[in-house]
């Protein structure tokens, strides 16, 4: 463990590289020695390489199966073997290796190795040639004859080629001598009678203008003729000065009303905290006069006939906000007048209409309105209900704490799942779910559901309402009065606790419509709730999720004490507009906890507890385990016996003495602190702890590499999901970007799935009336 904190001192931030393979360790696992069985030679020999078939020989001889498959998994040269993958990645035996594999018809290891082959189309020897001229524009020839256009495209960022364009990083280079970027347009200028043919034919990339546009004042002149004109592009290029501007609002919704088919009309514009980057006021008002000027055009360059503010005399005392939504009320105004016929003769008796665009997610009026929508379609009766949207989390510590009787804090964070419900009197319960259509609608009788962890459900999301039922019943509550209900949610996968928001929701609703009274807080709910996901879809969760967000205040942390069940609130000492929450959604798929490396870990935790009990310690959790003086005596003691089950000791030690200083900084406002923390935290999960995954890790390795970005580790239960980070609000288009450049390269097959939430905190549970 020494030689981890040598590391870190040495390599502070660390490196990714594409090819590096975290679970190659987690093969060797070591196997604790029981001299009255097996003897220790035989395990020591088993490791080693060739005697290791020897053993397997005398194994299957006197018909020790179990003796045989442990000598199968420890063989160095075995498929899943050290060496075999250390091997992998080497050139040339790696083929040598997938011909031994493809010869075993181990398809597993096949695939493995070929995505580790150093010159596949993903190795790292052919990502690293790809950045050499000339030698990539060579792997630019192999990759399309060999069909993948993908490496093709990514070999092609560095050809000669793409290098010597107009936007290739040598030409960009040579821009930044003083005059050279000027070069080609100053020629073009002082070339009289082709500069001003273009300036009388109105050519808008004529060399005077583009002077012109690099001059303080004529810029403004430049702009303003180039509106007019309507040439946007190079009115954008004037005002900017950049090679991109960024223009940002959280929603933009066209609220829409009607009498009848033939009168639609556009009632309300609502535009969201509009933001441009970069803040420049010049660059703020030439925007807002470009929109104006743009939404007056139509797509064939005609002014469009609508009701202009300007024109009427309206706009007079009109922010630019207000002019902007102005006009386009009446561009939406005009669309469907433009419509009307179209809609009258393809909708015979009536029309839904949802119109909303939205940046990120999807807000509350768009969930209302999809709820709606969908309750309609699928017969569900939620008219005049009521609708309890429940959040995701973001943990900033202890993650994985709450299985090991550690303290924890976190935040909810505002994604939701957002659930419409009405009592009915049919005595059966109808859910819809809007996340999995597929599946229609889940009718049961409550009180007649299928046994937890039945077969017959474990692939459906059915399983959830099933079990909140089942544990209701068992716990004492009536669940007998039946509910439609309308269901759907944006809390990505992995890492930001769905399935728990989803419980809770459901427990909730249930307890409300059998009138079920608890005390607010009540901690049976938290407890029943875990029962639900241990006892019912078998996952071996602790109590840190379902904590996180049922007891969410906004803007306050939540910290929560094992030792007495009592929830504190923390509240933040600075302006929670100063820093933003990102969950790193890495596109990967995880199939429930009860699948992963999580429940191995829960496993591995119980078994250090239980052997230290055998050894007259007084623990009941790894949290008890404080003092250093205990510490370094347990690692004195089962370190080389037990050297996996000490480095997860290791990680939550450690984890709960950074606990008390991250608190601290967050009551104090010390959000560099915080992240520093966190971040730490991070290097304890992947290198102690070992419960993250490479698509987790790249992410956490993108992030770092941000300036503004001051902590980032993986997130929830670990292997795949989200990762997350802490950043200061101007590193976040930078985040953005390096994600989509970065790791949309590293998983071009998640390029269309992985995504980036910032989130902010905000209260667990809220029950929203008079919305249907």
């Amino acid at each position: 463990m020494a030689h981890n904190l040598a590391l870190n001192s040495l390599f502070p931030h660390s490196v990714s590289f594409d090819h590096f393979e975290p679970d190659l360790y987690d093969h060797f696992e070591p196997v604790h020695t029981d001299p009255d069985t097996l003897g220790v030679v035989a395990r020591v020999g088993e490791r080693i390489p060739v005697l290791s078939g020897v053993f397997q020989l005398l194994h299957e001889l006197s018909g020790n199966e179990e003796a045989l498959e442990r000598a199968r998994r420890a063989d160095p040269l075995g498929s899943n073997g050290v060496l075999t993958h250390a091997a992998e990645h080497i050139p040339l035996v790696n083929s040598v290796l997938q011909a031994v594999h493809k010869e075993r018809d181990d398809k597993e290891a096949l695939e493995r190795a070929q995505l580790r082959n150093p010159i596949g189309s993903q190795g790292y020897l052919t990502k690293a040639l790809e950045h050499i001229p000339l030698v990539s524009d060579g792997m630019v020839a192999y990759h399309r004859y060999q069909g993948d256009d993908v490496a093709a495209e990514r070999a092609r960022g560095y050809s000669v080629e793409r290098l010597f364009s107009r936007d290739g990083a040598i030409t960009r280079v040579a821009e930044l001598v003083p005059g050279s970027n000027l070069f080609e347009r100053f020629e073009r200028a002082l070339n009289l009678y082709e500069s001003w043919s273009a300036l009388g034919s109105g050519n808008p990339d004529s060399g005077l203008w583009q002077m012109a546009e690099l001059l303080p004042g004529g810029d403004a002149v430049a702009f303003a003729v180039h509106l007019q004109s309507g040439h946007y592009a190079q009115a954008l290029r004037t005002v900017t000065k950049t090679s991109w501007v960024n223009v940002q609002t959280p929603e933009l919704i066209f609220s829409l009303r009607c009498q009848s088919l033939t009168h639609l009309w556009c009632d309300k514009v609502d535009i969201q905290e509009v933001d441009v980057i970069p803040r420049q006021l010049s660059l703020v008002v030439g925007m807002s006069d470009m929109a104006a000027n743009f939404l007056r055009i139509d797509r064939q360059g005609h002014r469009r006939h609508i009701k202009d503010p300007e024109d009427s005399g309206d706009a007079q005392g009109m922010t630019a906000m207000e002019y902007s939504k102005e006009l386009l009320k009446g561009v939406v105004d005009e669309i469907i007048s433009l419509r009307v016929d179209y809609f009258t003769r393809m909708v015979p008796t009536y029309a839904d209409w949802i119109v909303e665009w939205q940046t990120y997610g999807f807000s509350k009026h768009q969930a209302i309105a999809s709820i709606k929508l969908a309750a309609k379609q699928h017969g569900l009766d939620i008219a005049g209900g009521t609708i309890r949207r429940t959040s995701s989390r973001f943990c900033l510590g202890v993650e994985h704490g709450d299985y090991n009787g550690t303290e924890l804090f976190g935040v909810g964070t505002d994604r939701f799942i957002w659930m419409a419900y009405k009592p009915n009197n049919s005595g059966k319960i109808r859910i819809f779910s809007q996340n999995f259509p597929g599946e229609g609608v889940v009718e049961f009788q409550p009180g007649q559901v299928p046994a937890p962890k039945s077969s017959s459900i474990s692939e459906t999301w059915a399983r959830f309402p099933y079990g909140v039922d089942f544990v209701l019943r068992k716990s004492g509550f009536d669940t007998s009065r039946g509910f439609d209900a309308v269901l759907i949610g944006n809390i990505p996968g992995g890492g930001m606790s769905r399935s728990a928001s989803l419980v809770l929701n459901l427990m909730l609703t249930m307890l409300e419509i059998n009138k079920n009274t608890l005390p607010d807080g009540d901690f049976r709910v938290v407890k029943m709730a875990q029962q639900v996901e241990n006892d019912c879809i078998g996952t071996p969760c602790g109590n840190l999720d379902q904590i996180m967000i049922y007891y969410a205040r906004h803007g306050m942390g939540t910290r929560f004490d094992p030792k007495t069940n009592k929830v504190s609130y923390v509240p933040l000492g600075m302006d929670t507009n100063e820093f933003r929450i990102a969950a790193l959604d890495t596109g990967t798929v995880r199939h429930g906890l009860e699948k992963t490396t999580y429940a191995v870990r829960v496993k591995e935790c119980r078994e250090l507890v239980a052997l230290l009990q055998q050894s007259g310690y007084k623990v009941q959790s790894l949290g008890d385990i404080k003092e250093r003086k205990t510490y370094d005596e347990i690692l004195a003691k089962f370190g080389k016996s037990h050297p996996n089950l000490c480095e997860r000791l290791e990680y939550i030690f450690f984890a709960q003495e950074r606990f008390e200083g991250m608190v601290k900084a967050w009551r104090e406002g010390k959000i560099e602190e915080v992240g520093a923390i966190f971040r730490r935290d991070g290097i304890g999960l992947r290198d102690e702890y070992q419960i993250s995954g490479p698509e987790l890790e790249t992410m956490v390795n993108i992030a770092r590499t941000i300036p503004g970005v001051i902590g980032e580790r993986m997130l929830g239960g670990g292997d795949k999901g989200a990762s997350g980070a802490i950043l200061r609000p101007d590193a976040e288009q930078a985040l953005r970007n390096a994600v989509d450049t970065g790791y949309k390269r590293s998983y071009p097959d998640l390029a269309d799935k992985c995504a980036v939430h910032v989130v902010r905190a905000c209260k667990g549970v809220e029950v929203l009336e008079g919305l249907l």
